[in-house]
């Protein structure tokens, strides 16, 4: 269980992957290779944002960790926006 993207690259059909997990599991790395990486660890979820502009649509998927010290906060593990790549996490293939 882990977070990790891939933007197709890696995976049949040129499909791009997102894993969102694990909110209480033991932490594992399955799959891959990814183009963005693999983050293992227990309390992430993933969030997805539907973008409409009206010319086009596109997802910014966010992955997100609760803070182990203080569970009433959160950070951002990774970050993609499929119209936007600049605004993304640094590809790391894994």
């Amino acid at each position: 269980h882990m977070l990790a993207y891939d933007d197709g690259s890696h995976s049949l059909g040129n499909i791009p992957v997102f894993h969102a997990a694990a909110l209480d599991a033991k932490p594992t790395s399955k799959g891959g290779p990814y183009s963005h990486g693999i983050f293992p660890g227990r309390g992430q979820y993933g969030w997805i944002d539907i973008l409409d502009s009206g010319d086009k649509v596109c997802l910014q998927f966010s992955g997100r960790r609760i803070s182990q010290s203080d569970p009433g906060s959160e950070e951002e593990v990774l970050r993609i926006n499929t119209c936007n790549m600049t605004d993304s996490s640094p590809r790391q293939v894994y």
